[in-house]
């Protein structure tokens, strides 16, 4: 994240109710862009309006990348308040580089929750792509946002082990779940816009002791494993389980405590 203050002076007083309202629009149409993060902090000194967010990346900025929804909330701050926005990058810590799709071997969608970055991963280094440079449709980028953030909750639910803990592994862990059949479209949408073989990331967490390297793809049923075995040096993205006619990429079980679970998200042959 790169951390940003924006500044707005305003030659319209006594309307700082009705300014933050429209500012908050504007910086809620960043937000389903992809160009910043949800955390961001508004405050007033000496009449001037003091926003701070965080950027995804430093070409966040450049207008070119804001959405129609945006530039429309945009000027509308600038004809009725009567001023400019004022962006700074505070940040002093800022990657020289970035990585970018056109590079990338593959792109995986996941969603957690312990990340609020884009769900949208390079598969040669794990960097995250934010949505806002992908070559789709603004309505296509909000839809990615809030198919993120539902993952991002079940994702919590699951950790916390509550009565809905089965049910929301299910729908991380099952190909077939509302979450994932969404999150398959979103990988076909990006994949049609960017040329780039775009995979769905399918959690697994319980396991079997005996066949976890070698099951199947739980869509089509045939061989997906990839070879990658050695736990201590291998990266994220480096996945055990991928299916290029289904576009799916999976790793193996983290626990093998529990068989019962084991059968969700694997391959159901059709009954007879």
């Amino acid at each position: 994240m790169i951390y940003c203050l924006i500044k707005f002076k305003s030659q319209i007083k006594n309307k700082k109710a009705a300014f933050e309202d429209l500012f908050e629009a504007y910086l809620g149409a960043l937000l389903l862009n992809g160009q910043i993060y949800d955390q961001y902090y508004l405050t007033w000194m000496d009449g001037v309006l003091h926003s701070h967010v965080f950027l995804s990346h430093p070409h966040s900025i450049k207008k070119q990348y804001i959405s129609q929804r945006g530039l429309e909330r945009l000027g509308e701050i600038e004809t009725q308040f009567k001023g400019k926005l004022d962006w700074k990058i505070k940040d002093d810590d800022i990657k020289k580089t970035y990585g970018h799709w056109r590079s990338a071997k593959f792109l995986f969608l996941r969603s957690y929750s312990f990340d609020n970055c884009s769900p949208i991963f390079r598969g040669n280094d794990g960097r995250s792509i934010p949505p806002f440079l992908i070559p789709i449709s603004d309505l296509d980028r909000e839809y990615l946002y809030f198919w993120s953030r539902s993952g991002y909750h079940l994702d919590n639910i699951w950790i916390g082990s509550g009565d809905l803990e089965i049910t929301a592994y299910k729908q991380l862990a099952d190909p077939r779940s509302d979450l994932s059949a969404e999150g398959r479209e979103h990988a076909e949408i990006i994949e049609k816009a960017t040329g780039i073989p775009t995979f769905y990331y399918l959690m697994r967490y319980w396991g079997r002791l005996i066949g976890e390297g070698s099951r199947r793809c739980p869509l089509c049923g045939k061989g997906w494993k990839t070879g990658q075995s050695n736990p201590k040096s291998e990266k994220f993205w480096q996945f055990h389980f991928m299916c290029k006619n289904c576009r799916l990429v999976s790793h193996k079980a983290a626990s093998y405590d529990d068989e019962r679970h084991a059968r969700i998200g694997e391959f159901q042959s059709k009954k007879k």
